[in-house]
């Protein structure tokens, strides 16, 4: 009885939108709905293998259109990042910058963790930059949808890889 009551009282909490929901994407096309109009989306994940002991993990966003189309989705306003790429510190593979799918309050979101100091492998900041989706403005030359960065902060605790960073997600 007890353990009936703390899982309703999880799963009411999450649905109200007062958790953090880390969506964890597999390596190849995660199919979500990014923009919430019942139109199974994609991010793919990759690898960039250059022939060296540090791969980077890529990921790109796609929207699907009405028509079929899917749609690539530049993070940030500069549209030249079609692609994300995490970073590495050597082979080692402390990462000092990557990304994660978040879904928070029914909408999804991106966060990028970046490490304040690049290339050091003692213990430091991360800086958390959201993103949400957005739609452009109609009208020629402009990309239909692209993430736009709403919130950065600093985590209160020090680092040395960012991906445990996450954790502090709000």
């Amino acid at each position: 009885m007890l353990q009936k009551l703390i899982i309703t009282i999880l799963c009411t909490y999450s649905l109200i939108g007062h958790c953090d929901n880390p969506i964890e994407l597999q390596s190849g096309p995660n199919f979500l709905d990014f923009n919430n109009d019942g139109l199974q989306d994609v991010v793919f994940k990759g690898l960039y293998d250059n022939s060296t002991s540090h791969p980077d993990t890529t990921y790109t966003f796609y929207i699907k259109s009405k028509e079929g189309h899917f749609l690539h989705t530049p993070i940030g306003e500069n549209i030249q990042n079609i692609t994300f790429w995490d970073e590495k510190v050597s082979g080692l593979g402390y990462l000092f910058r990557d990304l994660q799918v978040f879904k928070i309050q029914n909408k999804m979101i991106i966060v990028i963790a970046t490490k304040t100091q690049v290339n050091n492998f003692d213990k430091s900041p991360v800086t958390l930059t959201y993103y949400h989706l957005r739609k452009s403005p109609d009208g020629p030359g402009q990309i239909p949808f692209r993430w736009v960065e709403f919130k950065s902060s600093q985590t209160k605790q020090q680092y040395e890889s960012v991906e445990s960073a996450f954790n502090e997600v709000k």
